[in-house]
């Protein structure tokens, strides 16, 4: 396990890293939205691993307000900022 102060000293970073991802994975997953609305029925079952900060899940939930959408964060840090 990493030493605390390094994990300390390493968070802006890791978050700006982490921004950057979410940028670039949004940018994605924008791209797929409309192949997923194409292809999924009204009422879906979506299983989303790694909901983070909820905001995919929002979206899913408006586009496909009639579907059961599964939200799962396994790292407790964000799962408690989930739940909040």
């Amino acid at each position: 396990m990493p030493n605390s102060n390094i994990m300390k000293a390493m968070r802006p970073r890791l978050q700006r890293i982490y921004t950057k991802m979410r940028q670039v994975l949004y940018r994605s997953l924008s791209n797929l939205i409309p192949m997923m609305q194409q292809n999924l029925r009204p009422d879906p079952i979506i299983v989303e691993a790694g909901a983070a900060r909820a905001f995919d899940t929002l979206g899913f939930s408006k586009l496909w307000s009639q579907g059961h959408i599964y939200a799962f964060e396994p790292v407790p840090s964000l799962y408690t900022q989930l739940v909040e």
